[in-house]
């Protein structure tokens, strides 16, 4: 599953059952892996001119 976009969408209970529940659905030797940025970061990049990457 890819969600683009970040957690800090969700409030604070809602990502911690976003999180639980994808962690429940892996087996038993899979990973999570999430992209955590501060509110600082998702702002700046919010503000920054957009470009291709």
């Amino acid at each position: 599953m890819m969600t683009f976009g970040e957690l800090n969408v969700f409030n604070a209970a809602d990502a911690r059952t976003l999180v639980s529940r994808c962690a429940q659905w892996l087996r038993a030797s899979g990973k999570l892996l999430t992209e955590v940025h501060t509110f600082e970061e998702v702002k700046r990049q919010g503000l920054a001119a957009p470009t291709w990457q």
